[in-house]
């Protein structure tokens, strides 16, 4: 997987079973989709998400 840019922007999900957890963004994908860091159940996952499931936390 080609990773288009790195960031470190806290998000927060906006749709699905992880809706209202906030989240690290650590890169966006060529296809448009954010990989980010939960921290679910104390111990940190990685996951990728489309654009639209994100927003701006705070």
């Amino acid at each position: 997987m080609k990773l288009e840019r790195i960031v470190r922007r806290q998000r927060i999900v906006t749709d699905g079973c992880f809706k209202d957890i906030e989240a690290i963004v650590k890169a966006v994908t060529p296809d448009e989709r954010v990989i980010v860091l939960l921290h679910i159940l104390h111990s940190p996952q990685t996951l990728a998400f489309p654009v639209t499931q994100l927003a701006r936390a705070g």
